[in-house]
């Protein structure tokens, strides 16, 4: 699959590059940023994991982030929040070829360790933090990571700040979630089966149609620790696919945004409504009705303009507002009568009756006028739109189809 996302990557340029000046740029920012998200992480190993710890306060991150390093490189303890920086575990051998992506992602508390040289293993900020910039700290790093570790404890596993504010507007990457029942000493066997069925069915409910559940007791109150080496197989395991489908997710969530961004319908028929248009412009003309020919014209446009759709609709109401204007200068003038000459010189033309164009020239002249001011520019607005909504179509595809292939 990584060959196939680095072969996306000329297409996405590709496609972002066309969508300027059709989508707006508060709609194509997002998609922006995916495409350098992903441009980054292919930058850097494959076969390493970048995996978090997320969850709320007291879960017990800390302590399983101490558990896996196999001593306390984290504080751990009741003060709310604990975790106030993201802290990473970093195998020793593999410290220089992640160091650049920790660099990226603004990752500067770093533990070397010499175990696990396939996992870096990252302790975030508490996701219900009173702190508001260690929640934005979390909300950046969690699309930049491989795999989420969402930890939970018995009290607070239904708590609406992780179900709510993450866990649901997230589902899209439940692919790269597992779940963790943490401090499960605290309970009793048949206890700890029913708070596990009972947050499957809270997960459930945010749209995770098979979560995995695991559970741990990474500080129990005697003995050593449970479950986290059932942890550590289950993201070795993942570790085969889990990089590459949560950038192909990225690339899905960014098509979707872009294929919904434009607005407007599929296409606008512009051709052949614009040659009738042009007819009804002038034959109002020729009725001597310039202020309807003018109406019409705006009326035509905004339809056009509807159908259009975001920028490319801005861009043509702003024609339409011109419209009435561009009838009357459309509309050639009679040629002005000859200066008066002395009556006594005897090459006076005894009249000086205005030159009027014919009817034939006259409408000739208004449609090379209308196509020159309104037709050609509204062409052109079109087959930049015309142009995006391909690319985006291409792409779409093409990432359906890689998806697709790597379903098999």
């Amino acid at each position: 699959m990584h060959d196939g996302i680095v072969g996306l990557v000329p297409m996405i340029d590709q496609t972002l590059a066309d969508c300027v000046g059709v989508i707006d740029d508060q709609s194509l920012e997002p998609v922006a940023h995916m495409r350098n998200r992903l441009r980054a992480r292919l930058a850097f190993p494959e076969d390493v994991l970048f995996a978090a710890l997320a969850g709320g306060t007291g879960s017990g991150k800390s302590s399983l982030f101490n558990s896996v390093a196999g001593e306390e490189v984290a504080a751990t303890g009741g003060v709310r929040p604990t975790t106030s920086q993201p802290q990473a575990l970093v195998p020793r051998s593999r410290a220089s070829a992640l160091a650049g992506y920790l660099d990226e992602i603004g990752i500067d508390d770093r533990v070397l360790h010499d175990g696990h040289d396939w996992l870096c293993l990252i302790d975030l900020p508490d996701t219900d933090s009173v702190e508001v910039d260690h929640r934005q700290r979390v909300d950046s790093l969690v699309p930049r990571i491989d795999c989420v570790v969402w930890v939970v404890d018995p009290e607070k596993y239904r708590d609406a700040a992780l179900h709510h504010g993450y866990l649901s507007p997230l589902a899209d990457y439940q692919s790269q979630f597992v779940f963790v029942l943490n401090q499960s000493d605290r309970l009793q066997d048949e206890e700890v089966s029913r708070v596990r069925a009972d947050l499957v069915a809270a997960l459930l409910e945010d749209g995770i149609e098979r979560p995995m559940v695991l559970a741990t007791a990474a500080q129990p109150a005697a003995g050593p620790s449970l479950g986290v080496d059932v942890l550590i197989d289950h993201l070795r395991e993942e570790l085969g696919g889990s990089v590459y489908e949560k950038l192909l997710v990225d690339l899905q969530t960014g098509c979707a945004t872009l294929l919904e961004a434009p607005g407007g319908g599929p296409g606008v028929d512009f051709g052949d409504r614009w040659q009738q248009m042009m007819d009804d412009a002038v034959d109002r003309i020729d009725a001597g009705d310039l202020s309807g020919a003018g109406q019409e014209l705006a009326g035509f446009l905004e339809e056009i303009a509807d159908e259009s759709g975001g920028e490319p609709g801005k861009a043509i109401r702003a024609i339409a507002a011109m419209g009435p204007g561009l009838v009357l200068a459309a509309v050639p003038s009679p040629d002005p009568p000859r200066a008066q000459q002395p009556k006594w010189k005897w090459w006076v033309r005894r009249s000086s009756t205005p030159t009027v164009p014919t009817s034939d020239a006259r409408s000739a002249t208004v449609r090379a006028a209308l196509e020159s001011e309104v037709g050609d520019p509204v062409r052109a607005v079109l087959a930049k739109r015309a142009r995006s909504l391909a690319s985006i179509s291409e792409l779409t595809l093409a990432v359906a189809e890689l998806s697709r292939r790597a379903s098999r």
